[in-house]
């Protein structure tokens, strides 16, 4: 097999991947991809369309990993506020200014 059609099919299967939300599994394939991408890069293939169609590919993958990233990052705001909801609040004074509540550390509470 050559590298071109190689990396398409690991290209495809990045893909699969990133849809499928198994960004865990992604790191083999970064490494293969890597190792492609250099040999290829030290002996471009000649056929430009075979090579369009793979560039098609990684920028679509591309577009997939920027998304897999921006539902991460939310995913860890949205924790975070979670976990700063059992220690403070964000509320309003009456000048309608930003305040923020603090509580006591949890597992200090007192009950009478």
């Amino acid at each position: 097999m050559d590298d071109l059609l190689a990396l398409e099919r690991l290209l495809r299967r990045e893909a699969a991947l990133l849809l499928a939300g198994e960004l865990r599994h992604l790191e083999p394939i970064v490494a293969r991809k890597a190792l492609l991408l250099a040999r290829l890069d030290a002996q471009p293939p000649a056929d430009a369309r075979r090579l369009a169609r793979v560039r098609a590919l990684a920028e679509r993958n591309a577009r997939l990993l920027t998304s897999a990233l921006a539902g991460v990052r939310a995913v860890a705001g949205t924790l975070a506020a979670g976990q700063r909801a059992g220690t403070r609040l964000e509320s309003y004074d009456a000048l309608g200014r930003s305040r923020t509540i603090s509580s006591p550390l949890p597992g200090l509470e007192r009950k009478a």
